[in-house]
């Protein structure tokens, strides 16, 4: 499987959120996540050994993060998170 292919399949529902968000892929190659703040700072990190995976964000502050997806053979692709409070 291409990564185009691994990229297309993987999800994070609902964007934007509020309180958590889930994420859900198919592909057995996904196995980390890192979240960034849009000052590049790793504010958290998730094993994914299972899908779908549900992601408290209570305590992160409203904006865009950067979800880091990471496989196994060190290859990742970034995806762009928007997280609203209210």
């Amino acid at each position: 499987m291409s990564i185009d292919n691994v990229v297309s399949d993987f999800k994070c529902y609902p964007n934007p959120s509020n309180e958590q968000f889930i994420l859900s892929w198919t592909d057995n190659k996904i196995k980390s996540l890192e979240i960034f703040n849009s000052y590049g700072q790793k504010i958290d990190e998730f094993n994914l050994d299972f899908s779908p995976k549900i992601v408290n964000t209570y305590e992160y502050k409203e904006g865009f993060y950067l979800l880091k997806v990471n496989f196994g053979n060190e290859n990742s692709f970034f995806y762009v998170k928007h997280i609203v409070k209210h």
